[in-house]
């Protein structure tokens, strides 16, 4: 449903760029990277890596800092 704009309603067949929902789904797209990098974390643990857990963990926290998205890094 997020390709449908407009009133009356209508799909975007063509795409989001130049919509209001562009500027949106910039600002979301490090989600899916976070959310890979948490992913990847639990599935080294379940499969005893805690090596790579830890590095994964690890990578994930300077990920959120450096995506500045974060309040708690915010001086």
């Amino acid at each position: 449903m997020d390709m449908v704009e407009g009133n009356p309603p209508r799909f975007l067949i063509h795409g989001m760029r130049g919509t209001s929902r562009q500027e949106e789904h910039r600002h979301d797209l490090y989600n899916p990277f976070f959310r890979a990098v948490i992913s990847f974390a639990v599935v080294a643990k379940a499969f005893g890596d805690d090596e790579l857990s830890q590095s994964l963990h690890a990578y994930h926290l300077e990920f959120d800092k450096l995506s500045g998205r974060n309040s708690a890094y915010r001086g």
